[in-house]
């Protein structure tokens, strides 16, 4: 099911946010929490300390009542050269629709490309495992084009989702995702300041 990774982001990896960095998220998402009912999402999340990132979401349907989920993650190992960087995580801590804790490892790829405004960064493949929504093994790969666009797609245990990301400027971002070959999609705006 896709809502884990609807609710603290659209691929999990391991990145996290730095120390001292807010992030607050408006997302109108049309996400399904249960079958034919769409939902906004309203999620809010900040890096607390180095490599620890907590959050909370708002899942508000349009039929049936709100739930407000409370995510973590902690990054114990950074990427280098010949290792990946590795976290660990929960979304939905106090199990309001269902606890899933998961660990992820991200690794670069060589990079081999430019275009003719900046660099595609290195592509990422994100491996993981988990329980609870993310019941198994899943799996992404990113990839971001002219340091404002990124291009992502996963497996998320049960479906194949699509995601864009685009940084308008430092602080705003938009983005669209595609979940369960485009029977759910997602639009959302976020707002990205640091402190």
């Amino acid at each position: 099911m896709a809502l884990a990774i609807r609710t603290n982001g659209l691929t999990k990896t391991s990145k996290v946010f730095g120390q001292k960095r807010p992030v607050v998220a408006v997302d109108p998402l049309a996400l399904e929490v249960e079958e034919g009912t769409d939902s906004n999402v309203y999620a809010a999340n900040l890096g607390l300390a180095r490599g620890l990132e907590v959050g909370i979401a708002r899942l508000r349907p349009n039929e049936g009542d709100s739930e407000t989920l409370v995510n973590a993650k902690y990054r114990f190992a950074r990427e280098t050269g010949a290792n990946p960087a590795v976290a660990a995580g929960v979304i939905d801590a106090t199990d309001e629709i269902e606890t899933t804790a998961y660990v992820v490892m991200s690794k670069s790829l060589p990079k081999r490309y430019e275009t003719h405004y900046g660099e595609i960064t290195s592509p990422m493949i994100h491996l993981g495992i988990g329980g609870g929504q993310l019941d198994g093994l899943f799996g992404a790969v990113s990839v971001v084009f002219a340091d404002r666009l990124t291009i992502m797609v996963e497996q998320d245990t049960e479906q194949v989702n699509f995601g864009a990301r685009l940084a308008l400027s430092d602080e705003w971002r938009v983005y669209f995702a595609g979940f369960d070959g485009f029977d759910d999609v997602g639009l959302g705006v976020s707002f990205n300041k640091s402190y």
